[in-house]
């Protein structure tokens, strides 16, 4: 047996499965995840709550709620979910090839913290109003209205992918951040904080190139007097366009690379059977 000659032909033979897998026409494989999902050992509701703390902590300079192409997509966005922002806007980035990516349709979050809120209420008067907040939200939403496609095609039945989280904390508002930018002070702590929104967690995003297309309305709604706030939550609505490319991790891909040299450049030996 020819030992080089075979070690160039499976060489050979991984080269073009690497270059197939990281085509931009690979095919376009991926799942959207149940609502009940548990990833990395937290549901999709616990997630959406560090999508909260990440959008709101990111730099006010540097926001992914303010990317207008993309450029900011990758703001301290290192963990085991990419995060993806919903603001209305059309662009382009690449995404972690094996992460599954998490994105909403349209979403609201309520944060009730002091001192924005007057220290004399109560923490469970302030958790009342968060909660009174995002229910009176939800039953604003147009469900018709919600839409997501995944490379043209349309995913069923948007609404039945609502997450509705529990109370959470995003921490010690950042300075620089956008929480700070909006009126919270560096320090404080933002917390109570409760969303709501529609949202799809997408995993085994085949690599390559895809496209994303999602939103959806939400009607004005009142809000009934209550110690911290009252008075009209105005509707809006969200239109997202984003091409992005699954790539693999660099260390990984420069690996497989130098692999594939080395076996390669293995000098042709001559053997009994030539």
């Amino acid at each position: 047996m020819n030992y080089t000659r075979s070690m160039r032909r499976i060489a050979l033979t991984a080269a073009v499965m690497f270059l197939i897998g990281s085509s931009p026409h690979a095919a376009k494989a991926y799942n959207i995840l149940p609502p009940d999902s548990v990833i990395a050992g937290k549901s999709i509701a616990d997630w959406t709550a560090e999508w909260w703390t990440w959008a709101f902590q990111a730099p006010a300079i540097a926001n992914p709620l303010n990317d207008p192409d993309g450029r900011f997509a990758h703001v301290q966005n290192n963990g085991p979910v990419f995060f993806i922002a919903g603001n209305s806007a059309t662009r382009n980035f690449t995404v972690p090839a094996g992460k599954p990516i998490l994105f909403p349709l349209i979403n609201i979050v309520d944060l009730e913290s002091v001192p924005t809120d007057d220290p004399k209420f109560s923490l469970s008067e302030r958790e009342a109003v968060a909660s009174t907040v995002t229910l009176g939200w939800l039953s604003a939403v147009d469900r018709a209205s919600l839409f997501a496609s995944i490379d043209g095609t349309p995913v069923a039945n948007p609404s039945q992918y609502l997450e509705v989280t529990g109370f959470f904390d995003m921490g010690p508002v950042q300075a620089g951040s956008l929480l700070e930018g909006i009126g919270y002070p560096a320090g404080t702590e933002a917390f109570p904080s409760k969303s709501a929104g529609y949202w799809l967690m997408i995993d085994n995003l085949a690599p390559g190139n895809h496209t994303l297309q999602f939103g959806g309305s939400a009607q004005d709604f009142d809000i009934p007097e209550n110690c911290c706030f009252n008075g009209t939550i105005f509707g809006f609505s969200t239109e997202t366009t984003d091409t992005i490319s699954v790539v693999s991790e660099p260390s990984s891909a420069l690996l497989l690379l130098l692999g594939l040299a080395a076996l390669l450049g293995l000098r042709r030996q001559p053997t009994a059977a030539e």
